[in-house]
C-alpha cells in the first residue's frame, strides 16, 4: 500500500473506529470530505517541517551518504550538532 492509501487508513480509522473525529464516538459512514481535509492538513504540515529545517535535512542526507550507515551514536551526534538551530528532537 501506498503512503498516501496508509495515510488515508489511519485517518480513517482515527475518524470513525477510534471515535476521535469531529463527532464523539465510533461512526458507521466516514466523511470523506474531512479525511481529504486532514490529509491536506498534514501533508501543508509536513511541507512546512521540511522547508523550515531543509538544511538540516540536507546535512543529514549528506552524513548518510557519506557513512552509508547512521547508527545510535552518529544520530545523537547529529541532533546534538542541530540543537542550536530551529529543529526539534523527534523523541
Amino acid at each position: 500500500m501506498s503512503d498516501l492509501g496508509q495515510a488515508t487508513q489511519l485517518v480513517a480509522m482515527i475518524e470513525g473506529r477510534y471515535g476521535l473525529g469531529t463527532r464523539l464516538g465510533l461512526v458507521e459512514k466516514i466523511d470523506e470530505a474531512v479525511v481529504e481535509r486532514r490529509l491536506r492538513i498534514a501533508y501543508a504540515d509536513a511541507l512546512l517541517a521540511a522547508m523550515r529545517d531543509r538544511q538540516a535535512i540536507e546535512t543529514l542526507a549528506e552524513l548518510a551518504m557519506e557513512r552509508r550507515v547512521l547508527g545510535r551514536i552518529a544520530l545523537a551526534e547529529f541532533w546534538s550538532a542541530q540543537s542550536s538551530h530551529t529543529l526539534t528532537d523527534p523523541k
